[in-house]
């Protein structure tokens, strides 16, 4: 699953796009999702992915790659220490979902090629 987040400054709203693509590449299935208030955006995207991961899991995948443009939630979920930051809370309730699945993958990458949700 491809996620990625973005805040509307007129709106007071940040949003947040999630697609899940097949192993040829084509999209499959997408979601978007909105918050009604400002959040930081890696706040937003470390929500997004828990909500990408219970997603994909009730879709009944087990292989998955989740891709993000946010280094700071793919670091984190990568190698998770214990804060008790916002963030951190939001990805404690990330991990548990991340180890469900039989061979989860956590990818970052660059924002320019985090086109997918863009799309």
């Amino acid at each position: 699953g491809n996620v990625d987040s973005i805040y509307f400054e007129q709106e007071g709203a940040t949003g947040y796009a999630v697609k899940v693509r097949g192993s040829t590449g084509y999209v499959l299935k997408s979601f978007l999702g909105f918050i009604y208030a400002r959040f930081s955006l890696s706040i937003v995207e470390a929500f997004a992915i828990g909500e990408a991961l219970s997603w994909l899991k009730s879709l009944t995948f087990d292989n998955i790659i989740v891709e993000s443009d946010c280094l700071l939630v793919i670091s984190a979920l990568s190698r998770p220490s214990y804060d008790f930051s916002k963030s951190s809370v939001l990805l404690c309730g990330c991990l548990p979902m991340k180890n469900q699945f039989e061979h989860p993958s956590l990818c970052w990458i660059h924002q320019c090629a985090n086109k997918a949700t863009h799309s």
